[in-house]
């Protein structure tokens, strides 16, 4: 009996690690195109140009953008914003996915010597009180769901350390406060609206009259 009950334990146990380890099919994140960057980046700049004029103008502008997009942008982020360093410690090619139902999937490579898993979380997100609320319904390790606790202490930690004035976290919601401001025209705007379906997401960028 004894011997039957470790073996069903240890199956159990490797049925888990291959579960929390496995590279989920969903989970291809982007490469830089070296043949489309030029053309990635004057898509942006004239995307953000765009938005600036309507923005300084006082005129409202929705934007769709796709995940496919997204993903190409953030791949290639050192390219398009040479200047910028984003550092995203211990994790390593990130992935963002949009769901339908408002709800936004963002996965990464995370590394421990010579083991490396797939972390994704899942939120739902909503527009309340000047916020832009995400709610966590979901943390997993490869296909395996885990506790969602220790994958947002280090987020609690870092916002403690920083202030947490434009982000804030109570229980498993993180909570980010909706205004912007649009450095070209240092115009301040809000996202009135938006709606993610899968594989893409629509916003609604509005100008704020109030100046601080």
């Amino acid at each position: 009996m004894y011997l039957a009950f470790t073996s069903v334990t240890t199956g159990l146990l490797l049925a888990a690690l291959g579960s929390a380890t496995c590279r989920p099919g969903w989970y291809r994140p982007g490469t830089v195109d070296y043949s489309r960057l030029a053309a990635d980046k004057r898509e942006l700049v004239a995307l953000l140009d765009e938005i600036g004029a309507a923005l300084n103008a006082g005129r409202p502008i929705e934007v769709v953008l796709t995940e496919e997009q997204i993903n190409c942008w953030i791949a290639a982020r050192d390219e398009l914003w040479p200047g910028l360093q984003v550092e995203l410690v211990g994790l390593a090619f990130p992935q963002v996915n949009l769901l339908e139902g408002d709800r936004v999937r963002l996965a990464a490579t995370a590394k421990n010597g010579p083991v490396s898993v797939i972390l994704s979380a899942i939120g739902r997100c909503e527009l309340a009180d000047d916020q832009i609320r995400i709610r966590i319904e979901r943390v997993c390790s490869g296909r395996l769901p885990i506790l969602r606790e220790p994958v947002l202490k280090p987020l609690r930690q870092a916002l403690a350390e920083t202030g947490g004035q434009r982000v804030t976290i109570g229980g498993d919601t993180v909570a980010i406060w909706n205004v912007w401001r649009w450095r070209n025209g240092d115009r301040r705007f809000r996202i009135g609206d938006f709606e993610t379906a899968r594989g893409r997401v629509r916003l609604r960028l509005e100008p704020l009259a109030d100046f601080p």
